[in-house]
């Protein structure tokens, strides 16, 4: 699963609440089904969209969305982001 939403945007604050909500629901229901050991979010936002929860650090994540799937968030790829304050955590 490499999209959440399949329709183009230039970035993830587009996406109205209602697709979030949409989204959180039938990706929960994914991974229940597909059972993987581990899931990787990319970037902070789209997991704390998913799991409704105000603070999240990078890494594995002690609390888990769904049970025996470890979660880890790292950083977004994308050019829009600088994560000049992670160097040390990349490197």
């Amino acid at each position: 699963m490499t999209n959440l939403r399949p329709r183009p945007t230039r970035r993830a604050d587009e996406l109205t609440r209602e697709e979030i909500r949409a989204v959180a629901v039938a990706l929960r229901a994914n991974l229940e089904y597909l059972e993987p050991r581990a899931v990787a979010y990319t970037g902070i936002g789209i997991y704390k969209w998913f799991r409704a929860i105000p603070k999240v650090s990078w890494g594995v994540q002690e609390e888990t969305a769904v049970p025996s799937v470890a979660d880890t968030v790292v950083p977004s790829p994308s050019g829009l982001k600088h994560y000049h304050a992670l160097t040390p955590f990349l490197a």
